[in-house]
């Protein structure tokens, strides 16, 4: 008589994941999803920072190598019969002329002869003489009055500040070196304050 054994065999299945689990896997995700994208925003952010501080660096450096440029030839007079010179100087505005074509007299509408530097708000303004108009050369600079210190600085021949302004004739004919100075405030909504300057020798004034 042949005996037949039957084994039952039991299969526990474990496939799938519990509500718990998928809610705790949910919640890891979103916590590492909201630190990366504070990190990226944050990177963001300083990259911006670091191009507008650039760019406000670079558009400061320019107009004052312009102006500096410009001022150091201030009172050219090669046939010494022009008088040419500084013929209006303020905090925040400085006017001079010079015979550049070396012709014995300042031509009134030549703008290589006749040049004029200001603050107008937040911009920096170079004087164009055949149109009578003023031309942005800087933007977001500091406004008058923010930081008090002025745009242009005047000095005498013994190093001394010509502090009465505007200044009248015969300080006028006494400036040997203007210093200036420059803060940009704010540049694309992002909140700096970088200050550049430059101290600039007339070549053409004479100090004994």
């Amino acid at each position: 008589m042949r005996t037949s054994t039957c084994k039952r065999t039991t299969i526990t299945s474990e496939a799938g994941f519990t509500l718990i689990e998928i809610i705790v896997a949910s919640c890891a995700a979103m916590m590492m999803l909201t630190a990366f994208t504070g990190f990226y925003l944050g990177q963001q952010r300083s990259l911006h920072r670091d191009r507008v501080e650039i760019a406000s660096s670079q558009s400061l450096r320019s107009a004052l190598e312009q102006m500096s440029r410009e001022l150091r030839i201030a009172g050219f007079n090669p046939l010494a019969t022009a008088a040419p010179g500084i013929t209006w100087a303020n905090v925040r505005e400085v006017w001079f002329t010079l015979d550049a074509d070396a012709s014995g007299a300042v031509n009134a509408t030549d703008p290589n002869e006749v040049r004029r530097f200001r603050q107008n708000g937040t911009q920096i303004e170079s004087y164009d003489a055949p149109t009578d108009s003023w031309i942005a050369l800087a933007d977001f600079v500091a406004p008058v009055g923010a930081p008090p210190t002025p745009l242009f600085h005047y000095f005498r021949c013994d190093g001394s500040e010509i502090t009465a302004l505007p200044a009248g004739a015969p300080d006028l004919a006494s400036i040997a070196r203007i210093d200036l100075s420059l803060t940009v405030n704010g540049v694309g909504g992002v909140t700096l304050s970088r200050t550049e300057t430059e101290s600039v020798r007339l070549r053409n004034k004479v100090c004994s």
